[in-house]
């Protein structure tokens, strides 16, 4: 995890963060002045997480908080004060967001973010699997309608239509997928 938003109302809470992202070896997060700076960041560009620490509470801190979601920001760390925690944890009970009662135990934040920085990797990862299966999956439906295509009009047997498409795949230097869109081309309308 890398892109880490930090929006602190207080330097003591900027300084927190950014030593707890040191120790996890988080090198360039990047800091917001204010609220406004933040919305647009997150409406701009991709964040692993949100770390914010407000200083009180208000319903337009609330309405804040409530459109970052609605952005697909995918966590957000939120430190309130211990008197504001047993509130706002009724109130905030959307998933994605993390509270932590003030003071904090560094130890116990720490675990959490770097847990959820595997999570994340480990998402991602997932992720690009199955983009790949997809791929695959389509790349054999297309394969499969160009066999059913050679079988009908050149009356091949499936072998004989995979092997031939296997052919023009290597004669022609393309990809399986390519060749039998190309053979859809010229026998599909």
């Amino acid at each position: 995890m890398s892109n880490v938003l930090i929006l602190s109302e207080s330097e003591k809470g900027k300084l927190f963060f950014l030593e707890v992202l040191k120790t996890l070896h988080v090198t360039r997060p990047v800091i917001a002045r204010d609220s406004r700076e933040a919305e647009m960041l997150v409406g701009n560009g991709t964040f692993d997480c949100c770390l914010w620490a407000p200083n009180g509470f208000s319903e337009e801190k609330e309405k804040w908080l409530n459109r970052l979601l609605s952005q697909h920001l995918p966590e957000i760390f939120v430190l309130v004060p211990a008197a504001l925690y047993d509130i706002l944890k009724e109130r905030w009970t959307d998933p994605s967001v993390f509270l932590f009662s003030l003071p904090v135990n560094r130890t116990e934040f720490c675990a959490s973010l770097s847990s959820l920085m595997k999570m994340n990797l480990r998402l991602k990862q997932l992720s690009d699997e199955k983009q790949l299966l997809l791929d695959k999956i389509a790349d054999l439906k297309i394969i499969g309608r160009a066999k059913c295509v050679l079988i009908e009009y050149l009356k091949m047997t499936e072998k004989e239509a995979h092997r031939y498409i296997e052919k023009q795949a290597m004669d022609l230097r393309l990809s399986k997928r390519t060749a039998a869109e190309n053979i859809l081309k010229t026998y599909e309308p």
